[in-house]
């Protein structure tokens, strides 16, 4: 059926004969094996799109003896791993008409089907139980692997159940667990600035950093190592990521040696070199008030670490929530105010920065890359910004006239420093 469809040698829907089929093979099939018959049908079509629910409305009456067929046919599909089987057993799930019992179902698939459990908490939104939800968030996080991503959205959701009770506690252990099983820029950030047990568990969130880069780094020797990783729904830290939470870690020097050790000046675009250009030029800014060219580096620092305030907010009862320019601002403030470093270390950063930029700017000069113009501009009015904080009087008009020079005849890129602010 499927080959003549596909060849258009029939017309009409296709998913109407499949349910059709579905529901005559359902009408015909021994009770105990109804579930097993309707699922080899479903893959024999291979259609992706049918629901139970169509094939319950084929007949002019409800589908005998269904209360006995629906936990075959869970049981079954809680067998099963591909994509389609996830969706189908969703679809089933939202049919139980008794909570304890989906709680059960949730409790028996926990390791090749957690997004029941998910499932599960989002239904008891509408619920005014933050208790007993909150308990059956604690029973996921035990039962889920601690290495699927899945498990930290349910951690948020866990967490704000504990917001509802009142149990900072709570929530912040949510938040660690959240982290472990998905160790992105802004969990960490999240835990980082929100808890206030920060001194008792950063050591916690040091370790899972490194076991975790050591892990994702280990999985590029097996062959789709990487692979793998998405496709389960692994948590993974890759390099930039890794990058970006040292930074915040304070841990300068591994850094530098990790995300700006690029040799290469061209193919920028999936290394940590732009954001981690950005942050240094960021930190190393002494002003009281960030000039417009500074903000720059804020908005390239956010796009390439991919932080979303929305995602900063989950698991949390904040009420005013800022957009993520204003909070990235505001976290990065707060966190400078921690940061000690020698003033020998600075000279040396703002100096290699420096040289950086001007090979960066020779690469994309050579290359004819006039679509980088704009973005170098950028990371040289940064710079001068910087070293005026610094104490260097007129060192943005200074560079930039230096560079004009240099490109003389390049005059998009000229125009480029005007509209930073270069002025003849």
């Amino acid at each position: 059926m499927k080959d003549l469809y596909d060849n258009n040698l029939v017309t009409g829907s296709f998913s109407l004969v499949v349910a059709e089929s579905l529901y005559l093979t359902y009408m015909a099939s021994e009770p105990a094996d109804r579930a097993k018959e309707l699922y080899y049908m479903l893959c024999d079509y291979n259609c992706d799109d049918i629901k139970l629910e169509v094939v319950m409305q084929m007949g002019k009456s409800s589908l005998p003896d269904f209360d006995l067929f629906l936990p075959d046919w869970i049981a079954l599909l809680g067998k099963c791993t591909d994509w389609r089987t996830k969706r189908l057993l969703e679809e089933s799930m939202s049919m139980i008409q008794d909570d304890f019992q989906a709680v059960i179902v949730a409790r028996d698939h926990a390791e090749y089907h957690p997004e029941l459990y998910k499932q599960i908490l989002e239904s008891g939104k509408s619920q005014n139980d933050p208790t007993r939800f909150y308990k059956i968030g604690l029973e996921a996080l035990e039962k889920i692997p601690v290495k699927l991503k899945i498990r930290s959205e349910i951690a948020l959701l866990t967490a704000e159940y504990s917001c509802m009770m009142n149990n900072s506690y709570g929530a912040e252990k949510c938040w660690m667990e959240a982290f472990e099983s998905n160790s992105s820029v802004v969990n960490y950030l999240r835990l980082r600035f929100l808890s206030k047990n920060w001194d008792d568990c950063s050591w916690r969130v040091g370790k899972i950093i490194d076991i975790e880069y050591h892990k994702t780094m280990s999985m590029k020797d097996i062959p789709g190592g990487y692979y793998r990783n998405n496709f389960l729904g692994e948590n993974a830290l890759y390099k930039n990521d890794h990058c970006t939470i040292l930074f915040w870690e304070k841990r300068f020097d591994e850094v530098i040696k990790l995300g700006l050790s690029e040799k290469k000046m061209l193919g920028w675009s999936d290394t940590f070199m732009k954001q981690g250009l950005a942050l240094f030029l960021l930190l190393l800014y002494e002003g009281d008030i960030y000039k417009a060219d500074l903000y720059s580096m804020f908005r390239l620092a956010i796009y390439e670490c991919g932080f979303d305030s929305k995602d900063f907010y989950k698991g949390t009862d904040i009420e005013i929530q800022k957009d993520k320019y204003s909070l990235f601002v505001e976290l990065f403030d707060k966190w400078r105010t921690e940061v000690s470093v020698p003033e020998e270390d600075k000279n040396i950063w703002i100096r290699n920065i420096q040289i950086l930029i001007a090979q960066r700017v020779d690469a994309i000069m050579e290359a004819n890359r006039r679509n980088y113009y704009n973005e170098c501009v950028a990371f040289i009015a940064a710079c001068g910004e910087v070293m005026e904080s610094r104490g260097q009087k007129g060192a943005k008009q200074s560079l930039m006239l230096s560079y004009k020079k240099e490109y003389a005849r390049r005059r998009s890129f000229i125009q480029e420093l005007r509209n930073f602010g270069f002025r003849e």
